[in-house]
């Protein structure tokens, strides 16, 4: 049965048959997509408006409410702001700066993603450990340290903040567990083999009193211990309550039988994993193809011939294929050959919409709006449009501040009009734009206070159209910014400002993702969890990147078994059709298939031979030769390159339009 299925279906059940009120159910989910999905579903199978008081959402939603409500006890006021990684990364710089620590030895992405993994474990400063070298210890454990301070003075958490701050209010207010242990008497969460060990706390801190939990889960698809998940919470979970009942879900709903057989063959050499077997009722199925090329650029061409054999010969929509990818950066060549051959191609995982410059700068007006301590936000956009306010004025308007014993906000919401016009007249400026945004905010609607922000500033026409690159699509941008923002007013006519900024602030790549008509999807792995596709390409299985080991992984085998079940993830999302590929060499350097190919049984595999004709050998190819293409039609060779099984073409067609092929994928003949 499916995930949502399971859970939307106990919710109703434990509603409509055993009268349990709605406000008395929490269900988790990791993504706000599914927690759409959920509550959507609820909502069909029950009257109307009853789903609502479901307590439905992420753990970061789930716990931003609690430390809204009540999150004083722990520092965190009503308005707090929620920073994002670029936010962080900001922060962190600045500390890195002020403590002189070389950032070669220290770069900040490492220090970021240690103070993550701390947090995930629920370690204070003073508790991260560098097993190799004392000295960065110290370093990891100062800058922790203050970058927890500077958070703190700026009323402000980080996504791993949100949930170790509940964990610590429970432990610091047990009245205040007592009351929300109570007040849950069914627990339910989705997606269990992801939780890290905060996760993990906190479940069993909110159902120490009824116990009531369920969880739906699979350990064949943990594949986030590097972002601190712990696939033992699902492997371990009846140490911790040994009256657990465990239901085995191992009808699948997607995929054919021997796409599943192929990926149990994968999966089952794993060691650490609860023995299971997927069987659906769309029994075969097309054989797995793995096709072997000499490099990336041919492998991005034969997948781009392989694009066009699906959607012109087998009927597939290009939106009902997917590219996945182990790294980020093997997505270059992929996308060298689909825009020279003109195939619409959407990346996810690239800069989100919320991650670009012109919607950031927007939203950190309305965080500073919301939280005057937010200095992180104030920095960004303080010279945004400029003002003359550089570093030298910028540092006498922090020295003001700190001898008021101030945030830079609370400073500029309060000075004297001349203390701030003799530091100079571009702080007098900003502090009265910031002034009316702040009283605005307290009788206006979100999008009311956006469209003042964009209008007031000034910020497209004296910024964005003299200052950036692109800013007709940057304009477009603030447009469907302000949209949603004007939106969420409307669907929730109650909440301000920090509502708004707190759901947007926890949104997720898969969040966002929408397939679009006639467009082929590139993306990672990772990204793919949670994903269906008829046609899945899975590139680069070669060892060495996936699996992809690194020489200072202290676990191997426990890696080694993280990156089959990321192998295994990619492998089932593909309902109808599978293909896997590797390259002799990669980036200049020899490589071999992936182990995992080799897991599969050669009775489910087909091995796709290079096809060429007699007549186009790449012996007899040269350029201003007639060819014949069974799709493209008629046309000239204008360019040849490579040798052997690795000869590209380029052809003019005679339609008037010109293709890079990879010839022996090709089945060019030639016309007398």
């Amino acid at each position: 049965m499916r995930r949502l299925h399971v859970l939307t279906y106990r919710i109703a059940y434990l509603i409509e048959e055993f009268g349990i009120p709605p406000a008395s159910i929490l269900a988790v989910t990791f993504t706000n997509k599914a927690a759409g999905e959920m509550r959507e579903r609820v909502a069909s199978l029950l009257e109307e408006g009853m789903s609502r008081k479901v307590w439905l959402g992420t753990f970061h939603s789930i716990c931003g409410k609690i430390l809204r409500i009540d999150g004083k006890p722990v520092g965190v006021e009503r308005n707090y702001s929620i920073y994002d990684r670029e936010d962080s990364q900001r922060l962190i710089q600045d500390i890195i700066d002020e403590l002189k620590i070389d950032k070669q030895a220290l770069p900040v992405r490492r220090v970021m993603d240690s103070i993550s993994v701390a947090k995930s474990r629920m370690e204070k400063p003073g508790e991260l450990h560098d097993p190799y070298d004392i000295h960065i210890s110290n370093a990891l454990n100062d800058i922790y340290s203050l970058y927890q301070k500077r958070l703190q003075e700026s009323n402000a958490v980080d996504f791993d903040d949100m949930i170790m701050l509940v964990i610590e209010l429970f432990q610091k207010k047990p009245q205040l567990l007592e009351r929300y242990a109570r007040r849950f008497q069914y627990i339910l969460v989705d997606e269990f083999q992801d939780t890290n060990r905060s996760q993990y706390q906190l479940v069993k801190q909110l159902s120490s009193v009824y116990r009531n939990l369920n969880v739906v889960g699979d350990d064949d698809q943990a594949i986030y211990a590097w972002r601190g998940a712990d696939v033992r919470n699902i492997l371990d979970f009846k140490r911790d309550f040994p009256d657990a009942h465990i239901v085995k879900l191992e009808q699948n709903y997607r995929s054919t039988q021997t796409i599943l057989d192929a990926a149990w063959s994968v999966i089952s050499n794993n060691n650490s994993r609860h023995e299971k077997r997927l069987f659906t009722r769309e029994k075969g199925g097309v054989e797995v193809k793995v096709a072997r090329f000499t490099d990336e650029s041919s492998e991005a061409l034969g997948v781009y011939d392989q694009l066009v054999h699906l959607r012109d010969r087998a009927g597939y929509r290009l939106d009902e294929i997917v590219i996945l990818y182990r790294t980020n950066a093997q997505s270059r060549p992929l996308e060298e050959v689909l825009r020279l051959n003109n195939i619409p191609y959407k990346i996810v995982g690239g800069i989100r919409f919320y991650e670009r410059q012109e919607v950031k700068d927007i939203l950190a007006y309305l965080k500073l709006i919301a939280n005057p301590k937010d200095d992180v936000s104030l920095k960004r956009i303080v010279n945004v449009p400029r003002r003359g306010i550089g570093k030298l004025r910028m540092k006498k308007l922090e020295e003001a501040a700190s001898s008021n014993q101030l945030t830079l906000g609370e400073y500029l919401l309060s000075a004297d009009e001349s203390e701030l016009k003799q530091i100079c007249r571009g702080a007098f400026e900003f502090a009265k734009l910031f002034r009316e945004f702040y009283e605005l905010s307290k009788g206006k609607k979100a999008g009311e206070i956006a469209e003042a922000v964009i209008k007031e500033t000034r910020y497209v026409e004296d910024y964005l159209y003299p200052s950036l690159t692109k800013p007709e699509e940057r304009e477009r941008n603030i447009v469907e910014l302000l949209s949603g923002i004007q939106r969420y007013s409307e669907f929730n006519p109650e909440a301000g400002v920090a509502e708004y900024l707190q759901d947007v602030s926890i949104l997720t790549d898969i969040d966002l993702y929408e397939a679009e008509t006639n467009y082929v999807t590139l993306m990672t792995l990772h990204s793919a969890k949670g994903l269906e596709f008829d046609v899945v390409i899975i590139v680069g299985a070669e060892d060495g990147l996936l699996p992809l080991i690194r020489a200072d992984d202290r676990d191997v085998e426990g890696k080694l078994e993280e990156e089959r079940r990321l192998f295994y993830v990619g492998m089932t999302r593909a309902k109808r059709e599978l293909f896997v590929t590797y390259a002799d060499s990669r980036r200049g350097r020899l490589s071999f298939p992936s182990r995992f190919i080799g897991e599969m049984p050669a009775s489910l595999v087909e091995q796709l031979q290079p096809a060429v004709e007699n007549s186009t050998q790449t012996s007899s190819v040269r350029m201003g030769m007639r060819v014949y293409h069974t799709h493209f039609g008629k046309g000239t060779i204008v360019a040849v390159r490579g040798f052997a099984e690795n000869t590209v073409v380029t052809v003019q067609f005679d339609r008037g339009f010109t293709k890079q092929l990879l010839l022996r994928f090709a089945k060019l003949a030639i016309v007398e």
